[in-house]
């Protein structure tokens, strides 16, 4: 008896069965029965804050390895689902650990301020407007990716055509000069 209440060979045997079948129906039946392989996943965060967002994001791992399982390869599906859960639990925590040095301060010993103090003190279309009027294109480009969005020094440049060295030089100077701005509005 297999721990499983489906095993490798009858998910494989479903998909040869409903390969023209163009509903999602056979799929949900799939999912609903090995939603617990998510689960199990997921409880290894059980402590963490997000524990509720990762386990939707194993869940949603689940359903990508069914959406893009090919049961002609010689592949275990079981291990497709785990390669799947573990990159959608992975891509969470990474958003999250960006999000909190994102809330640290930014410029390092320059600057204290972060984007959270900026919005507590003015509204987004405040300080979107101060943004347009007070920087250049490349500083307001270097402000939304990198600042706001939050992407790498190195991806901010390569799009503006910097190096991330520079971006971060400016991105020091685009927050001294808020700050200046913020104090006198």
């Amino acid at each position: 008896m297999s721990y499983y209440s489906l095993s490798n060979l009858d998910i494989k045997m479903k998909f040869i069965e409903h390969e023209f079948d163009i509903s999602n129906n056979w799929k949900l039946e799939i999912f609903n029965r090995i939603e617990f392989f998510a689960n199990n996943r997921a409880n290894k965060y059980i402590s963490h804050h997000m524990f509720d967002d990762i386990r939707q994001e194993a869940r949603l791992g689940i359903w990508k390895a069914i959406q893009s399982f090919d049961y002609r390869k010689n592949f275990d599906f079981y291990r497709w689902a785990q390669w799947n859960i573990s990159r959608e639990i992975r891509r969470i925590l990474l958003e999250d650990k960006r999000d909190k040095k994102n809330k640290k301060s930014f410029g390092g010993n320059k600057t204290h301020l972060s984007i959270d103090n900026y919005v507590d003190m003015l509204t987004v279309d405040k300080l979107l407007r101060i943004v347009e009027s007070s920087f250049s294109i490349k500083e307001q480009t270097i402000f939304i990716n990198n600042i706001v969005e939050g992407m790498t020094l190195s991806d901010t440049g390569g799009i503006i055509g910097l190096t991330a060295e520079r971006v971060r030089q400016i991105k020091i100077d685009i927050l001294s000069k808020l700050e200046l701005i913020i104090k006198r509005v």
